[in-house]
């Protein structure tokens, strides 16, 4: 049996190992580390030795010649793959979305540094640190400085000896390779989350046809139109390196693979010192340091992004994103995404559906379609220097059109599917019926304050809340996500959770009174309320209550009509537009610093943001609210969006008024909120009330022993 027959039957073992036996396989993930490890090694010291062995081998010709057709074949593949990204992004519909609040939607985009990435000011450093393109680029100058060296023909021949000693390396991991692959794909089967990908799959779907398309149809059949070589050739070449760049997600540990392969594919159809393979060793490891198909990839994340957050971006626009697109990805992805998203005015916090499906498949999908792209590439490349091309313009004109109509019918045949099989909105649903996530204390809630009132028990908060056996407190309406009632009729939200928590260590009641904020200071003053929910810590607030200490940090943003957002970005636009009329809710106090800072704005106070998104003022363009409230109001109604303009303001804490003048409680509080912020309380709530995450606790992931064979499913711990 074939290596690559072995590496397949580990695929395939891993993947009925996983579905079988589920999280079990974590197990094994130190066998798929070592194997890792064990490539990786080999993979930098490969990459210097064989660059200036092969570069300082060539003659001047000869890297005229490679530098020329480099260009253009490089040029050629890109311009095959943007075309195609561009064109399988038709096959997006028109589905409403919406998300909680995310950290990334304050972040600033990334810039890519390029020549910090390039200069290899340090290559010991660079060797050190796996930072691939500052080793290409030395090794390339290292071997252009060879090329002028009269007497270079010994230092080679230890160069030569060293990358075939590497070689052979190379050689005798690849042997574990099937275990390997067995152990990555067992774990990896075992503990996918299906769920983190519900709403995703017409990006995945389309992605993966996409790769596959270009892996194994539009990248052979052109050096089939273009060289000699057959179809069946260049699979030949590339099986082993698909097949495990596919199983680990890395195409880096896979290039000795590549050149190795490639270079006897050239042996064998031409003379034995071919100076085609010369070529190839030093197309493959450069090629590492490009943005090669598979980074390429992210750009049709970000076409997919447009669209799933609602502003999907122009035809129009589209040269610009795949130019400034291969610029950004000649450094990481994880960095070239939000810079992108940014530019093209698309919400930060999709990243972390980029994020996720990096992590489950698009990564290995990326790799299996990169390994086919430097493998075309180095053909191409060393039968172009060569002067073997062979150009038919009937079989390239046929295989143009044949290309884009096959791409393209695939696009529209994949967005009617997904329009057939549609996108049931679930977000409001979700939301809506969220319970309250910690134990609660007993509990009533008034809908209004009551007309009699008893008379209030004499002495500080603490003595009164402990006379009565009942701690009061006032919420507002519409308070999202912080005090709300779910589907249930349940009052439900962060400052409700805390609420339950406080009155659970004193050993009382919580009561709820519904009331409007105009009403809360007069309540507190009269001792009626012991505190109410929280308002945004500012100079007026802090004027008009006596404040606890913040229990959360908000950032004002902006909630608009998706079809505006691209006009609110920058805070400097925004100032000097005189078109646009601003709500701002009376809980955050700052409608007179507004007016003053925005004079060529009209500044209106509401009382909710409810009247804005029902339409029911429609001379409102936007309101200015926290970032996580805007959020949780988009889940409710997702034709709107959130907008944080740049730079982003400082944060503006939420604290809640507590009764007045009453420093024994303020300090109580204070030491309290801290308590419950050490032991993770507030963390906790905060991400389940605000981020929308579930609390990580033990999960049942289905698999065939558990669920077919014992039925009698075994929590394993997340």
């Amino acid at each position: 049996m074939s290596l690559s027959s072995k590496i397949v039957a580990g695929l395939l073992a891993g993947l009925v190992a996983g579905l079988c036996f589920g999280a079990r396989m974590t197990s094994l993930d130190i066998i798929g580390e070592i194997f890792l490890g064990l490539l990786q090694m080999t993979v930098l010291p490969y990459i210097l030795v064989s660059l200036v062995s092969a570069v300082g081998a060539l003659r001047r010709n000869q890297a005229q010649a490679l530098a020329r057709f480099g260009a253009i074949v490089l040029a050629l593949l890109w311009g095959v793959t943007l075309v195609l990204i561009a064109i399988a992004s038709l096959s997006f519909p028109q589905w409403e979305s919406a998300s909680y609040f995310s950290p990334a939607l304050l972040e600033p985009a990334q810039r890519f540094d390029f020549i910090g990435s390039f200069l290899p000011s340090n290559i010991f450093h660079a060797l050190g640190t796996g930072a691939i393109p500052a080793v290409v680029v030395f090794a390339l100058l290292l071997g252009v400085a060879l090329l002028r060296l009269g007497q270079k023909d010994e230092f080679l021949k230890v160069v030569n000896a060293l990358q075939e000693a590497i070689g052979e390396m190379a050689a005798l991991v690849m042997k574990t390779a099937p275990l390997g692959v067995f152990a990555i794909t067992a774990s990896a089967a075992g503990t996918l989350n299906v769920d983190a990908l519900k709403g995703l799959y017409v990006y995945l779907v389309t992605l993966t046809l996409l790769c596959v398309v270009l892996t194994f149809w539009v990248f052979p059949m052109l050096v089939k139109t273009l060289t000699k070589f057959r179809y069946s050739e260049v699979l030949d070449v590339s099986k082993d390196a698909l097949i495990t760049a596919f199983a680990t997600g890395n195409l880096f540990i896979v290039l000795p693979i590549i050149a190795e392969n490639t270079r006897k594919l050239f042996l064998r159809s031409y003379e034995t010192n071919s100076p085609q393979s010369n070529l190839v060793e030093v197309v493959v490891p450069a090629s590492f340091s490009l943005p090669v198909a598979g980074k390429l990839m992210a750009l049709l994340f970000v076409l997919f992004a447009g669209w799933f957050s609602g502003e999907p971006i122009a035809l129009v626009d589209y040269p610009e994103l795949l130019v400034s697109g291969v610029v950004n990805l000649f450094g990481s992805s994880l960095a070239a995404v939000p810079a992108l998203l940014h530019a093209h005015k698309i919400p930060a916090e999709v990243f972390e559906l980029f994020l996720i499906t990096e992590n489950i498949i698009s990564n290995r999908l990326g790799a299996m379609t990169s390994v086919m792209f430097v493998v075309v590439m180095a053909i191409l490349v060393a039968t172009g220097a060569d002067r073997k091309w062979r150009w038919h313009t009937f079989a390239v004109v046929r295989f143009a059109v044949v290309g884009l109509v096959v791409i393209t019918a695939m696009s529209y045949s994949l967005r009617y599917l997904y329009k057939a099989v549609g996108n049931e909105y679930t977000a409001y649903d979700e939301f809506i019926a969220r319970e309250l996530l910690l134990p609660a204390a007993p509990s009533r809630n008034l809908m209004q304050v009551p007309e009699q009132r008893a008379q209030e028990p004499y002495g500080n908060t603490l003595d009164r809340i402990a006379k009565r056996g009942t701690l009061r407190v006032g919420y507002y309406r519409d308070w999202l996500p912080y005090a709300f009632h779910n589907k249930q009729g349940q009052l439900v939200g962060l400052d409700v959770e805390l609420w339950h928590q406080l009155a659970r260590d004193l050993g009382v009641r919580v009561e709820f009174v519904r009331v409007y904020r105009r009403e809360v200071k007069q309540l507190l003053d009269a001792r009626y309320l012991d505190m109410a929910a929280g308002v945004a810590m500012s100079p007026a607030a802090i004027a008009r209550y006596t404040l606890a200490a913040p229990h959360f940090n908000e950032n004002l943003a902006l909630l608009v009509r998706k079809d505006k957002r691209t006009e609110l970005r920058e805070w400097q636009e925004i100032g000097s537009n005189q078109r646009w009329h601003l709500g701002v809710p009376n809980a955050y106090y700052l409608t007179s610093s507004l007016r003053n800072a925005l004079p060529n704005w009209q500044v209106e106070e509401i009382a909710s943001p409810r009247s804005f998104v029902r339409g029911e003022k429609p001379e409102l363009d936007a309101i200015i609210f926290g970032a996580a409230g805007a959020s949780a109001w988009t889940l409710l109604y997702p034709e709107y969006g959130v907008v944080v303009p740049q730079p982003t303001l400082p944060p503006v804490p939420m604290a809640m008024p507590v009764a007045t003048n009453d420093l024994d409680f303020v300090l109580f509080m204070r030491q309290w909120l801290e308590i419950r912020r050490n032991d993770g309380t507030i963390e906790k709530l905060t991400n389940y009330w605000i981020r929308g995450q579930r609390p990580e606790g033990a999960q049942h992931r289905w698999n065939l022993w558990d669920d077919w064979v014992m039925k009698s499913p075994e929590p394993v711990q997340d």
